[in-house]
C-alpha cells in the first residue's frame, strides 16, 4: 500500500490526471445535463454559435446573420468569440444545447491544465501544481460567470500566456515565442479587447520586474518578443481586421462612471472568499447586486498559506504586490485603480465589468499560496500552517455564534442562506482535520496530497452552493425542441409572414428574433440600425423581407417601410445568401430589408446589379422589364474578410506543422542519442 501511494505521488502523469478527473467530477452536473447553460451563454452566445454551425454546414464561412437586427455582419460581431478555433471546431460538429455544456467544460478544463503549467514555472512539486490548478478551475470567476464566455475564456488563457512568457524569458527558445504569440492571438480571437489590454499591461509589469535579465540579453529578448508579436497578429488577423473595420460603424457611447463600475467589488465582498454562502447573503443585503459579479470564493486551503506572515524572497513579494494590485483593479470605484484605465486607455470606457477582471487576483493568490507551500514542504515546516488554520477556525466559530444569536433574538431582517450553518460546520471540520494532520509526522508530500483532497472538498462545497444561482438551470430550456426546428431548416428558408406564438410560450425562448424585429447581438449595434430605429424607419414584424416597387429611390427613401407592389411569398436563406423568384414584368426596384454593409453583391438572372444603400440603412437594386420571372440572389461576400480568415487559418496550420515537426525531430534525436549510448556501453564492456 505504501509503495502504491509513493508511486502515485512521485509520477507527474497522475497529477495531470487528477486535475482532469477532479474538474470533471466537480462539474458533473454540467456534464450530465443536471444544469443547463443559462443567461448570456444561452440567450446571446448560443444563437450565434448555432448560426455559425448552419453556415459551415452549407459550406460557407460565418459572415452574415439574417435573423438579428434586420441583419448584422456576423463576421464582425464584438463580444462573442466567433472566430475562436474552439468555436469553429465545435460548429463543424454542430452546436446544440449540449454542445454549449461541452464548450463550457473545455474552457474550464483548459483553465486547470494551463494553470498547472503556469505554476510549474515556480515550483517543481506536481501535486502542489495540481492543487492550484483545481482551485483555479473552480474559483469564483468560473462558477459565477459561466454565462460569460469571453470572461471565462480570458481567465483560461491568461495562465497559458503567463507560462509561455515565463518560459520564454528563461530559455529564449523560439517555440515559446510562438506559443506566447499564439496564446495572445487566442485572447484577441476571444473578441473582447479590454482583456487584451490588461493582459499586455501585466506582461509589461513582469518585464519591468525582470529588467536585469532584459538588460543582459536585450537583443535576443527583443527578437523573440518580435516573433511573438508577429504570430499574435497573424494568428488573430481575422478578428483584428474585422474589429478595426467596424469600429466606426457601431454604437460605442462612453459609459458613465457609475454604470461602468456598478459591478465593482467593495471590501465587504471579500468575505465571500471565506465561504460560498456569504455570496448569497450579500445579495440579501444589496438586492440590485449582480451575484455573478460578487462571487470571490476560492478553496480555503489556498488562502491559508497567504496569511502565513514570514520572510519572503523578492519574487514572492512581487507576487504579493500583483495580488494586491489585482484586488484593487477589480474593485472598480472602491479601489480607484481601475479609474486610471477607464480615463486614459481607449475602449476601456465601454467595459462595464471591473469585477470580471478578478481572475488576475485569483491567479496571483494561487501563485503566492503554492510558492509558500513549496517553501514549507522543502524546509519541513508544514506545522507552521497551524497558526492561520486556527485563525480561520476562530473566525468561522465566531460567525456561527453571531448567526445563531441573530436568529434567536430575531433582531434583523437579514435573510441567511439555507444550510449556511451546516456549511460553516463542514468548513470548520475540514480545517480541523488539517490542523490535526499538522501534529502527525506525515512527510510533506503526503500532507500536500491530503491538502489537495480537502481543497477538492471545499471546491465541491462552492459549486454545490452556487450551481443553480450562477452556473445553470435545472430545467432544459423550452426552445430546444421548438424554436430551432421552426426557425432553422436544413435547406434554410423563412416565411414572409410568421407568428411568434411559440416564443411567447416561454420566457426562456431564444430564437424569437426573426427578420425586422429589434434583436440584439454581441456588445454593440450598427449605427445604421440605431439611426433607423431612432427615426422610426424600421420595418415591423410580419412585414415582407423583400418587395418590389415602381417608386423612385427618393420616394422609397421617404417611406422605406411601405410596399405597394407584389412580393415573393417565400425566400430561401442559406448561409450568407438569400434568394427568391420574383414574378413581375415591370421596371422598378427590388428592396431587401437587410442592413447594408460593405461586401454585399446582388444578381438578377445571373447578371450583376449595383446595390443602392437606402437612407434607412437597407438596400435596393434596379430591375428592368425584360423577364417576367426573375431569379434574384443577394450574397454577403466581403473579399478582404475572407482573405483575413485564410491568413489566420494558414498561421494556425503552420504552427501545428511546426510543433509536430519539432516534436518528431526531438524524438528522433533522443532515439539517436540513446542508440549511441548503448553502442558506447557495449564498447566499454
Amino acid at each position: 500500500m505504501k509503495r502504491t501511494i509513493d508511486n502515485l505521488l512521485s509520477k507527474e502523469k497522475y497529477a495531470y490526471l487528477a486535475v482532469i478527473l477532479s474538474t470533471l467530477v466537480l462539474y458533473y452536473k454540467v456534464i450530465f445535463g443536471q444544469l443547463w447553460m443559462k443567461w448570456d451563454m444561452y440567450s446571446a452566445i448560443y444563437p450565434s454559435f448555432f448560426s455559425i454551425s448552419e453556415h459551415l454546414k452549407n459550406g460557407m464561412l460565418p459572415l452574415w446573420e439574417f435573423f438579428v437586427n434586420r441583419g448584422v455582419p456576423l463576421s464582425h460581431v464584438l463580444g462573442i468569440p466567433i472566430w475562436s478555433p474552439l468555436t469553429l471546431l465545435l460548429a463543424l460538429i454542430g452546436f446544440d444545447q449540449y454542445s454549449m455544456q461541452v464548450y463550457f467544460m473545455l474552457i474550464v478544463l483548459s483553465a486547470g491544465l494551463f494553470m498547472y503549467l503556469a505554476l510549474k514555472t515556480h515550483v517543481n512539486n506536481h501535486w502542489l501544481c495540481a492543487l492550484g490548478a483545481v482551485g483555479y478551475a473552480t474559483c469564483g470567476l468560473f462558477i459565477s460567470n459561466a454565462e460569460h464566455a469571453t470572461f471565462i475564456s480570458a481567465a483560461a488563457l491568461y495562465p497559458l500566456i503567463y507560462f509561455s512568457y515565463k518560459r520564454l524569458m528563461v530559455t529564449l527558445k523560439v517555440e515559446f515565442s510562438i506559443l506566447l504569440g499564439f496564446s495572445i492571438g487566442l485572447l484577441i480571437l476571444n473578441s473582447y479587447p479590454p482583456f487584451v489590454v490588461f493582459v499586455v499591461f501585466y506582461l509589461v509589469l513582469d518585464t519591468v520586474f525582470s529588467y536585469k535579465l532584459l538588460l543582459k540579453k536585450f537583443k535576443r529578448i527583443i527578437v523573440q518578443l518580435a516573433i511573438a508579436v508577429i504570430i499574435a497578429i497573424s494568428s488573430s488577423f481575422i478578428t483584428l481586421y474585422t474589429t478595426f473595420d467596424i469600429i466606426d460603424g457601431i454604437t460605442r457611447e462612453k459609459v458613465a462612471w457609475d454604470v461602468a463600475t456598478s459591478s465593482s467589488l467593495n471590501f465587504m465582498n471579500w468575505f465571500s472568499a471565506l465561504t460560498p454562502g456569504l455570496v448569497q447573503m450579500a445579495k440579501t443585503i444589496n438586492a440590485p447586486l449582480d451575484i455573478s459579479m460578487d462571487n470571490t470564493y476560492l478553496a480555503l486551503p489556498l488562502l491559508i498559506p497567504v496569511f502565513l506572515f514570514r520572510k519572503h524572497d523578492k519574487k514572492q513579494l512581487w507576487v504579493f504586490f500583483l495580488m494586491i494590485f489585482s484586488a484593487l483593479l477589480c474593485m472598480g470605484k472602491y479601489g480607484y485603480l481601475y479609474k486610471f484605465f477607464y480615463e486614459y486607455v481607449p475602449g476601456i470606457n465601454t467595459f462595464k465589468f471591473p469585477a470580471g477582471l478578478r481572475f488576475f487576483y485569483f491567479f496571483f493568490v494561487i501563485v503566492a499560496s503554492i510558492r509558500s507551500l513549496d517553501r514549507l514542504s522543502q524546509q519541513n515546516e508544514i506545522e507552521s500552517l497551524k497558526k492561520p488554520i486556527k485563525m480561520f477556525i476562530g473566525f468561522f466559530s465566531v460567525f456561527i455564534i453571531f448567526i445563531i444569536l441573530l436568529q434567536y433574538m430575531q433582531g434583523t431582517s437579514l435573510l441567511f442562506p439555507k444550510y449556511i450553518l451546516l456549511e460553516l460546520f463542514i468548513s470548520i471540520f475540514l480545517l480541523w482535520i488539517l490542523f490535526k494532520l499538522s501534529d502527525i509526522k506525515l512527510d510533506a508530500q503526503k500532507y500536500i496530497f491530503v491538502l489537495f483532497i480537502i481543497s477538492f472538498l471545499f471546491s465541491g462545497l462552492s459549486i454545490e452552493r452556487n450551481d443553480k444561482h450562477t452556473i445553470g438551470t435545472m430545467e432544459r430550456p423550452y426552445s430546444f425542441s421548438n424554436e430551432i426546428k421552426n426557425t432553422y431548416i436544413m435547406d434554410g428558408y423563412t416565411k414572409n409572414s410568421f407568428s411568434h406564438d411559440s416564443a411567447e410560450m416561454s420566457n426562456d425562448a431564444i430564437f424569437r428574433r426573426e427578420f425586422q424585429n429589434q434583436g440584439y447581438i454581441g456588445s454593440f449595434q450598427l449605427k445604421s440600425f440605431q439611426l433607423a430605429k431612432d427615426s422610426k424607419r424600421l420595418a415591423h414584424e410580419g412585414d415582407p423581407v423583400v418587395w418590389f416597387t415602381k417608386k423612385t429611390v427618393n420616394e422609397i427613401n421617404e417611406n422605406p417601410t411601405m410596399e405597394l407592389e407584389p412580393y415573393p411569398q417565400m425566400v430561401k436563406v442559406q448561409g450568407n445568401r438569400i434568394s427568391f423568384e420574383l414574378n413581375n414584368e415591370g421596371e422598378g426596384y427590388i428592396v431587401l430589408n437587410q442592413t447594408y454593409f460593405p461586401g454585399w453583391q446582388a444578381k438578377v438572372n445571373d447578371e450583376d446589379k449595383e446595390i443602392i444603400e437606402l437612407e434607412n440603412g437597407t438596400m435596393a437594386i434596379r430591375k428592368d422589364s425584360v423577364n417576367s420571372i426573375n431569379n434574384v440572389v443577394f450574397e454577403f461576400k466581403p473579399i478582404k474578410v475572407i482573405i483575413a480568415f485564410w491568413i489566420t487559418l494558414f498561421t494556425w496550420i503552420s504552427m501545428i506543422i511546426y510543433f509536430i515537426y519539432n516534436k518528431l525531430m526531438k524524438n528522433i534525436e533522443k532515439t539517436r542519442l540513446m542508440k549511441n549510448l548503448r553502442v558506447e556501453g557495449k564498447h566499454g564492456d
